[in-house]
């Protein structure tokens, strides 16, 4: 009876161990979430990069729309008027992540405006001028800290005429760091970002956007190196700021970023780019994703 006892006892402790396992919370493998969460990212914030390269393997195809209104200075039997014009893009996106460290990223548009007076033509409608960009970035303080290097342009597709592209290669090349704070915690995580790049504008003899008789009311916009002050006065430094907010699949950030001309004092600051803007991106790793 008592070896029985015995052996019904431990039978029930094994039994109670089991059951005791099949309670417990799995492991976590990653206890200080340096893994990437299973979130669609990209490098692209507005106009700025982030320093954070996403995990890599990722390859991103996008299709999306956007409407603008503005106003060009139009300048008809010496008389200086206002124009509203309406732009509308429609753009293609991809993004390819082959290595942890490197990110390529590539756009393509097609743009048409419209016009609500005679003294431009009343609508029109080309290929815009694409952009393409490769980064590579690396981390350090325990990824607290990124550090990003980035270089590329435009591609040449839009139709000069038309004031739709330069009309040749501008090469750009900047730098970028992305602060990473919170990232252990159940607040959302923020992020830091900081950029600076400098165009080299190679339209030097008609310029973009400031020729009255074309319509180029889109940045990138400099003036012929001649009224500039010489070759190299039209490039563009452009500098920025961005706040990000991240969790789960979700990032919201807001960013402002400006455009000045090297040692060039015919275009005062008030004339040149300036501005703020907010985007949203949700999407798990394979799927769909929204961004805005």
């Amino acid at each position: 009876m008592n070896l029985r006892a015995i052996l019904i006892a431990a039978a029930l402790a094994v039994g109670g161990s089991a059951g005791a396992a099949d309670d417990l919370p799995p492991v976590v493998h990653d206890p200080v979430g340096r893994t990437p969460p299973n979130h669609q990212d990209s490098v692209r914030l507005t106009r700025l990069t982030s320093a954070v390269i996403p995990p890599d393997g990722l390859l991103t195809v996008g299709l999306g729309g956007r409407t603008l209104s503005t106003v060009l200075p139009v300048t008809p039997a010496g008389t200086t008027y206002l124009e509203r014009v309406h732009q509308k893009d429609l753009f293609l996106v991809v993004e390819a992540v082959p290595v942890s460290w490197f990110a390529a990223t590539a756009d393509l548009y097609r743009r048409s405006w419209s016009s609500d007076n005679g003294w431009l033509p009343e609508d029109g409608s080309g290929f815009g001028d694409g952009h393409w960009q490769l980064t590579a970035g690396h981390a350090v303080l325990g990824r607290t800290l990124n550090l990003a290097v980035f270089g590329g342009g435009n591609i040449p597709l839009g139709s000069t005429a038309k004031g739709l592209g330069e009309g040749v290669f501008s090469p750009r090349l900047g730098a970028g760091a992305t602060l990473r704070i919170w990232t252990q915690s159940q607040v959302p995580e923020l992020r830091l970002h900081v950029n600076w790049a400098r165009t080299w504008n190679r339209n030097e003899d008609e310029g973009f956007g400031y020729d009255p008789d074309r319509l180029q009311l889109w940045p990138p916009r400099y003036q012929p190196a001649a009224l500039a002050g010489g070759p190299g006065r039209n490039d563009v430094d452009t500098w920025g700021a961005a706040v990000e907010f991240r969790k789960a699949t979700t990032s919201l950030w807001a960013e402002y970023s400006q455009d000045r001309f090297r040692d060039n004092s015919t275009v005062a600051a008030a004339e040149q780019y300036a501005g703020f803007s907010a985007g949203l991106r949700w999407g798990v790793m394979e799927g769909w994703a929204v961004e805005g």
